[in-house]
């Protein structure tokens, strides 16, 4: 197991240990890992076609340089080449070349100033870096160019409206967007957090669930769901979907540590003994995660363990 670097989640955690912890003030950073998108080529051949190609065969194979240098050349051949720009784009982003990446939707957008799709990736990349207003700006054009009625865009800017802190405008996006495709992952997971960001547990359960029964194989929908139960005060259901979890990943440390806060909350003592037992053994100088075994191990009615977690902690001091 890794060592995990905890102190500033445990803290909160040791001050949290028996109660639920606060609703999350933002939702989650988006993630980064974006596969390059395949092109849907039509008949016949196009300028630049074989480079790009050649960029995907690249992309798949992840020689993420080669991939650059073949978008780069079907750009050349044809600048109308829309997924170019997005291979060329998600390319950079896989190789943390943020600037390339928004180099590379830049210049897509001046060349294809209606491009929904571009917009959409551009969006995305503003909220990673920060610049929430402008991501909003870019999920809104890329919203208006579809006509505002496609469930994915919908989605995408219902969670930019989360970040901006407009939750009832998020609110009410996702839900239009779930009722407009009942089968969106994407909507119900954006309801989901717009939910739970406004402290709406008992609909953020109902929005994960949704989810989570849209793609059972979901860790994010079934960690959604598990926070949101918590939050509610389901501790039962909860603690049920964190063992699932800790079972799956057994070496995530930080699970491990939910998990150990919820069996807490429901007053499972020994179970998060055993949980928060395997973190401190691979985190054998986290103080914070030593007080809060100190704090299971004792209401769990351990004394061997705890007057060894004491001596543990003495050593810290």
């Amino acid at each position: 197991m890794q060592r995990l670097a905890l102190s500033s989640a445990l803290l909160l955690a040791a001050a949290c240990a028996s109660t639920p912890p606060p609703a999350p003030a933002e939702p989650p950073p988006p993630s980064s890992a974006r596969p390059p998108r395949r092109p849907g080529f039509g008949p016949g051949a196009k300028p630049g076609q074989a480079e790009l190609e050649a960029a995907i065969a690249a992309a798949k194979a992840n020689d993420l340089d080669q991939a650059i240098q073949r978008a780069n050349a079907a750009i050349e051949k044809n600048p109308n080449l829309e997924h170019a720009y997005l291979l060329l784009g998600s390319s950079c982003g896989m190789k943390d070349d943020l600037q390339g990446e928004r180099a590379a939707y830049e210049r897509g957008l001046e060349a294809l100033p209606r491009s929904a799709a571009i917009r959409r990736e551009l969006g995305l990349l503003l909220l990673q870096v920060g610049e929430v207003e402008q991501a909003v700006k870019r999920y809104e054009e890329a919203n208006d160019l579809t006509g505002g009625q496609d469930p994915e865009y919908m989605a995408d800017l219902g969670y930019a409206y989360v970040f901006a802190g407009r939750l009832q405008e998020a609110v009410d996006l996702s839900s239009r967007a779930l009722k407009l495709d009942e089968r969106c992952f994407t909507c119900a997971m954006t309801l989901g957090q717009a939910k739970l960001t406004s402290r709406d547990f008992p609909g953020a359960v109902a929005a994960y669930g949704t989810a989570r029964q849209l793609d059972p194989s979901s860790d994010d929908a079934q960690l959604g769901l598990a926070k949101a139960h918590f939050l509610a005060g389901q501790v039962g259901p909860a603690g049920d979907l964190y063992e699932a979890m800790v079972q799956a990943h057994p070496e995530d440390g930080r699970l491990r540590v939910q998990a150990a806060q919820v069996a807490m909350a429901a007053k499972r003592y020994k179970d998060a003994v055993k949980h928060l037992e395997v973190v401190a053994a691979a985190n054998p100088d986290e103080k914070p995660l030593l007080e809060l075994l100190l704090e299971a191990q004792t209401k769990a009615g351990d004394k061997k363990g705890a007057a060894a977690t004491k001596a543990r902690l003495k050593k810290l001091q």
